[in-house]
């Protein structure tokens, strides 16, 4: 089963999770914007109708306005929150190596116009 998930706009890179650890308010602040991103990420879940998956192959497709920050950075942080997001809404049980074992693919492009993220998913159907 082939799914789709599109999150418009950006999200936290890595080196931005990681400064609101170290910064005034630490922790909170860390947990505060991986939540707000978290309640956007289930709302666009919930539009688009995935159902629950056993495991997945997943392809991120990350478009950025510029080119200005780091590959690496983008995916890391953006993953990070967008698993936590599909356990958070029930699509995955979890994000270990048997939910997520098959790996995943990161293609970046720009977009000026359209910044988003689309995720593809490719997988058993629970």
């Amino acid at each position: 089963m082939i799914q789709q998930l599109v999150i418009p706009g950006r999200l936290p890179a890595l080196n931005e999770l990681i400064a609101t650890l170290n910064g005034r308010g630490g922790r909170y602040v860390y947990n505060k914007l991986k939540n707000e991103n978290q309640c956007v990420i289930g709302v666009l879940i919930k539009r688009a109708g995935l159902r629950p998956m056993e495991s997945a192959h997943f392809e991120f497709y990350w478009y950025e306005q510029t080119k200005r920050r780091d590959p690496d950075n983008i995916a890391a942080g953006g993953r990070k929150i967008i698993l936590d997001s599909l356990i958070k809404s029930g699509i995955l049980k979890n994000d270990t190596w048997r939910e997520v074992g098959a790996g995943w693919e990161d293609t970046f492009r720009v977009d000026k116009d359209n910044p988003r993220i689309e995720v593809i998913m490719i997988g058993e159907l629970l």
